[in-house]
């Protein structure tokens, strides 16, 4: 029986809110159903398609690791190591957590391949899987088992958000700073909330040094 292990992110340039990468392992044989159930890159599908594809994909898993990386995390992490690292890191962890697999394959985040696979090697336990390692762009557009595990990922990623929202009390958009929403939310609360904004981000420190510099001609 070959199991197939698929690894994907939500969230990665988000100003607000966690990173989730998630894994969904899976017997090859199986792939073909996917397939059929009509499973895609998250990006491709709406939330309520999403969510109900969740459903199925959930009983066609072997089985299924979602790890949240949440804002603080990300904002110590960083300030030792680039967010690719990270991720790579947290992707291991979710490789070691399956010590059957014999294929992984994963939407790489990071520009140079080459550099990302050699990463991923040295932090992974199960050393015979080296041959069997796929890291590619787009892989959850081209690889059915990425774009299961991109689903897991956005769809917990999207309930963080809306767990948040309900937090808050706010609507704070998608989270992302393209969003109006998500910029009104930085420009009213960006110190309000520690663990909520990423703080090594470029949007949230141009809001803070904006905002501190409004201060000092206000006084």
């Amino acid at each position: 029986m070959e199991l197939v292990l698929g690894i994907d992110e939500a969230g990665r340039g988000s100003v607000v809110g966690p990173l989730v990468i998630a894994g969904y392992l899976i017997n090859e044989n199986q792939l073909n159903k996917l397939k059929e159930l009509g499973v895609k890159d998250s990006k491709l599908l709406t939330a309520s398609e999403r969510t109900e594809l969740l459903k199925d994909i959930k009983k066609t898993a072997i089985a299924t690791k979602v790890i949240k990386v949440d804002p603080k995390e990300i904002d110590i992490s960083l300030s030792k190591m680039s967010l690719n690292d990270l991720e790579a890191i947290k992707m291991c962890e979710i490789i070691n957590a399956f010590p059957e697999v014999n294929k992984v394959i994963i939407d790489c985040p990071d520009a140079n391949v080459l550099k990302f696979k050699g990463f991923i090697y040295n932090y992974i336990k199960n050393k015979t899987l080296h041959e069997n390692i796929i890291a590619e762009h787009k892989a959850d557009l081209n690889y059915v088992v990425v774009g299961a595990a991109s689903i897991f990922a956005k769809v917990h990623r999207d309930s963080e958000i809306d767990r948040l929202k309900a937090e808050l009390k706010h609507n704070i958009g998608s989270g992302y700073p393209s969003d109006p929403l998500t910029k009104q939310f930085l420009d009213d609360q960006w110190d309000q909330h520690d663990n909520v904004f990423r703080q090594s981000w470029q949007t949230w420190k141009d809001i803070k040094a904006k905002k501190e510099q409004k201060k000092l001609f206000d006084f």
